[in-house]
């Protein structure tokens, strides 16, 4: 009976295993396709009125396109493109989560240094899912000696900070006061990106730091 149950808990956990790489396959791959359409819409110019299909048609069909990308993966596809297949989970945390959240201040930062139009947002997040595919599905994790959790403590440093500062921001008149104690350089944009660039290094030091790099697990 002992060993009948301990074999229903394997198996209902490596069912809940692969589904769960399969959901996280697909919404990462839905994230990436969605911000593919809206990149694709600014550089050539089109929109969903030009093509008569109407904004709700395009989505859908992005939806479908994932579903079906994410069918082919999980049925022969991993093996073909040379992948794991049970990465989808990891795929779905670094590059929906948190690349795009660890990495914002330097993005923020680099924002400011071009001035780039909106679309640079969609850019960056197309990068952080290809290079969560890397990390996820082709050894980039182990190749770099890191771990998932690692980039949980920098996703923790850098939206604690922005929790604080929207905060601060609705609650009290935060420019205003920075302003007032700094002077005016304090809100231009070469102080703004030095300050992000500082909450990046701090959040790359906490997460993958000498501290608390090595102790972390997944």
């Amino acid at each position: 009976m002992t060993r009948t149950i301990r074999t229903l808990r394997t198996t209902a956990g490596s069912m809940l295993a692969e589904i769960g790489a399969a959901v996280g396959t697909f919404v990462a791959l839905t994230w990436l396709a969605g911000h593919l359409v809206t990149a694709s819409s600014h550089f050539l110019t089109w929109s969903a009125a030009d093509t008569r299909v109407p904004d709700v048609g395009v989505w859908i069909a992005v939806l479908t396109a994932t579903a079906v990308g994410t069918i082919w993966l999980e049925h022969g596809g991993y093996r073909r493109l040379s992948a794991k297949p049970n990465a989808g989970r990891a795929f779905a945390w670094l590059g929906v989560c948190y690349l795009p959240v660890v990495f914002l201040p330097a993005g923020y930062a680099l924002w400011l240094a071009i001035d780039g139009p909106a679309v640079a947002v969609n850019l960056y997040l197309i990068g952080c899912v290809v290079c969560a595919s890397w990390l996820a599905f082709y050894g980039g994790l182990e190749r770099l000696q890191l771990r998932t959790a690692q980039f949980s403590w920098a996703f923790l440093v850098v939206f604690c900070g922005l929790l604080t500062v929207v905060g601060l921001g609705s609650l009290l008149p935060l420019s205003a006061g920075l302003e007032t104690v700094f002077g005016p350089w304090i809100l231009e944009s070469t102080a703004l990106g030095v300050g992000a660039v500082c909450v990046q290094l701090i959040a790359l030091q906490v997460g993958f730091g000498e501290t608390v790099g090595p102790s972390a697990t997944n």
